[in-house]
């Protein structure tokens, strides 16, 4: 395609804009309320999903810690003592020292 010199691209484009069907201004008004009704609705929505997933958790991890203050304070669940614990990460140390790996 051969580039028009600046007169005709111009022409060109002052062409193509008058074939464009502007919005009146009533449309623009009513679309601009319809985007700020939209925005509020998706607000809403998501401060109340977050507040459900929110009061969910804190519902969840009272309970554990009532069951872990009744179990006297100490962990019962499997896994989870702490000289169970510090003999893993001996473990992971002594693999890592043995293939190698520095600054463990």
């Amino acid at each position: 395609m051969a580039n028009p010199n600046p007169l005709q691209f111009m022409q060109q484009v002052r062409a193509e804009v008058a074939k464009v069907v502007w919005p009146t201004r009533r449309e623009v008004v009513l679309t601009t309320i319809m985007v700020f009704i939209m925005a509020a609705l998706a607000a809403v929505f998501f401060s109340l999903v977050d507040f459900a997933i929110r009061s969910g958790l804190t519902a969840v991890l009272a309970s554990l810690g009532r069951f872990l203050l009744k179990s006297g304070g100490q962990p019962s669940i499997p896994g989870t003592d702490q000289t169970e614990i510090g003999a893993q990460r001996f473990e992971l140390r002594a693999v890592f020292v043995a293939a190698g790996a520095s600054g463990v």
